[in-house]
């Protein structure tokens, strides 16, 4: 049988993310209780929740093939060649997503999130994502792109999908 799939398209991040009593006042510093960094991004946290809800056990299936699965979720998106983008690709490898179309740019890096979490668990997110990835996307649509049974974009700019659709009118 073959299985069904879902196409995300959409940011790939990395998060930076501090835990301070409070958000400082513009020019201020303050010592922060915590800091850490990890994977983001609209895109990429929807194509992850898509796998493991997908999957009866997703522990089980955690590092798997991602052509195993019932459901096949595919990530199309961009990256930068830097520190974060190759383990941004690898982690979603582990999570059992299909990462054939995530393109990793050269000479660019990869977007960020800059998070800081008030002790109160009130949130703060400062964005950047290099947009110069997102004109990759459109040309990584495979022919694979055009069968998903479900596409999901979430908050990315709106010339994206023009760019989608235009490109999809072509096939």
């Amino acid at each position: 049988m073959t299985p069904k799939t879902i196409t995300v398209i959409g940011s790939l991040n990395t998060d930076l993310v501090s835990v301070t009593a409070r958000v400082p006042s513009g020019g201020e510093t303050l010592t922060g209780t915590s800091f850490h960094t990890g994977p983001g991004g609209k895109g990429a946290n929807q194509a992850v929740a898509a796998a493991r809800l997908s999957r009866a056990n997703p522990h089980k299936s955690k590092g798997g093939d991602a052509q195993e699965a019932d459901v096949v979720v595919k990530m199309v998106g961009a990256v930068g060649n830097d520190e974060f983008g190759p383990k941004i690709i690898a982690g979603m490898k582990e999570d059992g997503i299909d990462v054939s179309g995530i393109q990793l740019v050269k000479d660019q890096p990869t977007g960020v999130a800059v998070i800081i979490v008030e002790v109160c668990l009130c949130f703060s997110i400062s964005s950047r994502l290099h947009t110069s990835l997102l004109y990759h996307i459109p040309n990584l649509l495979s022919p694979s792109f055009y069968n998903s049974r479900g596409l999901c974009r979430f908050n990315e700019p709106s010339f994206f999908t023009v760019d989608i659709r235009r490109t999809r009118t072509h096939h």
